[in-house]
């Protein structure tokens, strides 16, 4: 199992940044991680804005623009400039003594952190239960207030509890708690201080799991123990009415429910970490639709990864110990149920008569897809299978004349021609219920399904009885 609580974002697509309740704040360039405060050996020279790197543990490659800087003979407020080599330009010439001196990077960055979010070109750190950190504009360790740094607390009555969340999306910074989301805007700097606005956005919906919350789209969507929610505009809506069923038996790994948004079939999903009856599975939704999905009997977390050279998102996910991409290994078994419809009044019975599937081969199956029937309805066990018939995507050749050619091959067995594209299947029918639906499974890995069909009979008002 995981367990650790460190959090993590991107500075400009240059270093991760990290937030974790033990070691505090650091970053990681690709090459060199850093926990703030650090230092370096420099040498000084009066007068003159460029130092001279001489020692670490900073090394002189781990030193970028908009660092801050403090030591003797570095005036207050002080940044670098640039870097180059050993050399080192900061904005301000060094004062007496000059020389060898001990140089300060990120004083004052916070020890102990809970989330972390990039925001109007600041760094922003949860510390403590409702206490957030924030850094200077245009740098990530610049912590003084005299680079118009600082700290607040929550003090909102509507907002219960600890935060539980920072993100930074659609132009503001989102701070989650258990049973309520505030939003902090507005941020600019007066006479050297920061200002910023922060507003109680939604009350009595929140989330205790942080790694839940995603943005999607125009909104961001969150999981809770009453099911998942996303907030559109100021108004949070419920997206799993449909699983309303299956909420009772689905659970978290630890204290946290893992999230990502990925490419999935060419569109843009949100899959959440949970357990359901104890085993590890992903909830899927793509709206409107929801899926359930298991990628492995020891997935312990997942995350989104962005391709550089596409720009498509993928999902990875970890066991504890290996990396690996998500849904990229052989193809399994599909299962999809519909609800139990009533058509209307669940006190009539109702026939199902005829059913309709549409699907869409993507690739040449051979024989066509794999597709099985089952009619439900409310009676436990109450379900039949119904074979399909219809075309499968398998070519028929006809000569001039209209009667069939068969192909053989070399060793003279028969050849199956097959296509790819629409396919339609029917099934005769004669199954009652007071509330009926379909289930669809099978193991075709190269089929997409469009549209289920019932042609439904109703024995009239008020009438009973047992499945047909």
């Amino acid at each position: 199992m995981l367990l650790t609580k460190t959090r993590l974002t991107t500075w400009q697509d240059t270093h991760i940044l990290f937030a974790d309740p033990t070691t505090g704040f650091s970053s990681w360039d690709g090459t060199t991680f850093v926990t703030y405060p650090a230092t370096f050996a420099a040498t000084e020279i009066i007068g003159n804005a460029v130092i001279t790197w001489t020692a670490g543990p900073i090394p002189n490659a781990a030193i970028v623009p908009g660092m801050s800087l403090k030591g003797t003979g570095i005036p207050a407020g002080t940044f670098v400039l640039s870097v180059v080599g050993a050399a080192i330009t900061m904005s301000a010439n060094a004062v007496a003594p000059g020389g060898a001196q001990t140089i300060t990077v990120g004083t004052g960055a916070p020890t102990s952190a809970r989330d972390i979010a990039v925001f109007e070109g600041r760094v922003w750190l949860v510390t403590g239960n409702r206490g957030i950190t924030f850094s200077g504009p245009g740098s990530f360790t610049a912590f003084e207030t005299v680079y118009a740094a600082g700290s607040t607390v929550l003090i909102d009555p509507s907002f219960p509890g600890a935060i539980t969340r920072i993100l930074s999306a659609l132009e503001l910074l989102w701070i989650f708690g258990p049973a309520a989301i505030d939003t902090l805007s507005n941020v600019q700097v007066s006479l050297g201080q920061t200002t910023f606005q922060i507003e109680n956005l939604v009350s009595g919906i929140g989330t205790p799991w942080p790694s839940s919350v995603q943005p999607l789209f125009r909104t961001l969507v969150f999981d809770t123990p009453q099911g998942i929610y996303a907030v559109l505009g100021s108004t949070p809506q419920k997206l799993s009415d449909a699983l309303d069923g299956l909420f009772p038996f689905v659970g978290v790994l630890g204290s946290d429910a893992f999230s990502a948004v990925f490419t999935l079939n060419g569109l843009i999903v949100y899959a959440v970490l949970v357990t359901l009856n104890g085993a590890h599975r992903l909830l899927l939704y793509s709206r409107p639709s929801w899926a359930v999905c298991e990628q492995g009997a020891t997935l312990v977390t997942i995350a989104t990864v962005i391709d550089a050279a596409t720009g498509v998102s993928q999902a990875w996910g970890s066991d504890g110990t290996h990396l690996f991409r998500l849904f990229t290994g052989p193809i399994g078994t599909y299962g999809v149920s519909t609800k139990l419809f009533d058509f209307g009044a669940f006190t009539t019975r109702k026939t199902i008569k005829r059913v309709g599937i549409e699907a869409e081969l993507t690739t040449s199956t051979g024989f066509g897809p794999d597709i099985h029937l089952q009619l439900d309805n409310e009676v436990d066990g109450g379900s039949v299978a119904v074979p399909l018939v219809g075309q499968f995507g398998l070519v028929t050749w006809i000569n001039a004349v209209g009667d069939p050619v068969t192909w053989v091959n070399a060793l003279s067995n028969p050849v199956t021609w097959s296509t790819v594209g629409r396919v339609l299947l029917k099934a005769e029918a004669q199954f009652s219920g007071n509330e009926v639906g379909v289930t669809l499974s099978g193991t075709s890995p190269s089929l997409i399904l469009g549209a289920i069909a019932l042609e439904v009979g109703s024995a009239g008002e008020w009438t009973f009885g047992d499945r047909g």
